[in-house]
């Protein structure tokens, strides 16, 4: 399945979307100052389906 980038933040955020109908229709990536990165992967009604958080 691909996702293309559909909306950036600067280095802060990037946002995919599939237009497959596909359990996860968008995934969202944070960068914080501190180098935490949270993905979050959302479902058609922008409903998260699994959220993610790494520490580095």
């Amino acid at each position: 399945m691909k996702y293309a980038l559909v909306e950036t933040a600067g280095a802060q955020q990037a946002t995919f979307e599939t237009s497959s109908e596909d359990r996860v229709r968008r995934i969202v990536y944070r960068l914080q100052q501190d180098r935490t990165l949270h993905i979050d992967l959302l479902n058609q009604e922008g409903t998260p389906v699994e959220q993610f958080t790494l520490v580095r």
